[in-house]
């Protein structure tokens, strides 16, 4: 199984099914929605052609791809992967919300083929999920009522159904015609839509020609919130609880000439049921505000922020670490730790014949003797004269004896 991207490079080529997978996911994020369909096709090949009974990766694969039909408003395709996906469950292995959002997929497939009966059945089925996950249900039961009203609309006008002209007069009639200047007209609220892998999180703000002093967009561990200025209205397209934490450092914004996209990267490698979770405090915030206060706390050093670094962190670790190596030389240790540095600092300072008799006085009398006079350590045996606290022996590693003086204490 093979696929070729725009360069001509084999990129599925002895892949995995898992690999296949996640090279697909990747085209979707960079929303290479075609590509992104053809490696989620080599995927199910190589479970085909390889007997693989990973029914999991079956079922994301063709729930993803669903995704990807739905992007291009293949709604047809969309709707039959979503329930090629659904008819493989029960199966071990799936994360916790992938049914849920299988489900969301195939209701909003069937609700754009109009078929609202099936639709409503498959929202159903999500907002049940979502309740067992204790996740909002709120838009679901919007996508009932949409169901609902287009039910009853198809039976009302299978059972009446006024001329045209009739319709035509009472709508003239209740809706006169009026004249709206283009100053009177006030902006609409930017939409947005959002997609997803494992790694990434990707919102698209569908809205062309924004200026970059008109966005602000506020990363937090939990939180997020974009702001956009349209036709001098200011617009908070975005504000809430994320559905899992992320990573502020590599969370990213690219402004396009018709969308801005905003890339949030997870800290945890799985996909989200939903863009928001429920509002709670950011587990920063709250520690920050356990925490007891402290008069010894030092700001963090930070670097000009205009230069240019490999990383994207502005804290000065350079100067960091030269905090931490003061603090440590300005500690005072105490009992056997303040012992045990004296003797290092000692050895640190001799010369070759004073680190010779500390070792071989230390080594040879078992830890009793330290001594730093060469001359004196290199005729004295303390083996023969080691000596041991009354009630004690010395033995080797045998288990024997060995020669010892006898300790008066």
């Amino acid at each position: 199984t093979t696929l070729n991207n725009t360069d001509g490079m084999d990129k599925t080529a002895d892949l995995s099914p898992q690999e296949s997978l996640s090279l697909a996911d990747s085209y979707f994020v960079d929303e290479d929605y075609e590509l992104a369909v053809d490696a989620y096709a080599a995927a199910l090949a190589l479970l085909d052609s390889n007997g693989d009974g990973d029914c999991a990766i079956m079922i994301r694969s063709l729930s993803h791809r669903s995704a990807a039909f739905y992007q291009l408003k293949r709604f047809q395709e969309a709707r039959d992967d979503a329930q090629a996906a659904v008819s493989c469950h029960p199966c071990l292995g799936l994360r916790a919300g992938e049914m849920e959002l299988l489900y969301k997929r195939l209701g909003l497939a069937c609700l754009e083929l109009k078929e609202y009966k099936e639709a409503k059945q498959a929202v159903e089925q999500a907002m049940q999920l979502a309740t067992l996950n204790k996740r909002d249900t709120a838009k679901y039961q919007t996508y009932i009522q949409q169901c609902n009203d287009k039910l009853n609309n198809t039976s009302v006008a299978a059972t009446s159904k006024p001329s045209a002209s009739d319709t035509t007069t009472r709508a003239a009639r209740a809706n006169p015609p009026t004249a709206v200047s283009p100053a009177q007209r006030r902006p609409t609220m930017p939409k947005y839509q959002y997609y997803q892998n494992d790694t990434f999180m990707t919102i698209a703000i569908l809205e062309p020609g924004v200026q970059e002093n008109d966005l602000q967009v506020a990363f937090g561990h939990k939180k997020l919130t974009v702001a956009l200025r349209k036709g001098g209205v200011n617009f908070t397209v975005l504000r809430g609880t994320l559905y899992e934490r992320v990573d502020i450092d590599r969370c990213k914004v690219k402004v396009m000439t018709e969308k801005v996209l905003v890339k949030l990267r997870k800290v945890e490698s799985h996909e989200w049921p939903e863009l928001f979770g429920l509002a709670g405090e950011d587990d920063e915030e709250k520690a920050t505000k356990q925490a007891p206060p402290d008069d010894s706390t030092q700001e963090v050093p930070t670097v000009d922020s205009s230069k240019t670094r490999p990383y994207s962190s502005h804290r000065d670790w350079n100067a960091i670490e030269r905090n931490l190596e003061m603090q440590e030389k300005q500690e005072v240790p105490e009992g056997e730790e303040a012992m045990t540095k004296l003797f290092q600092e000692i050895y640190s300072k001799a010369d070759e014949d004073t680190k010779r008799a500390m070792i071989k006085s230390y080594q040879t009398s078992g830890g009793t003797v330290l001594s730093t006079n060469w001359n004196e350590v290199a005729n004295t045996d303390y083996e023969a004269n080691r000596t041991a606290p009354k009630g004690m022996e010395w033995k080797n590693w045998e288990g024997d004896k060995l020669k010892q003086m006898e300790s008066d204490e």
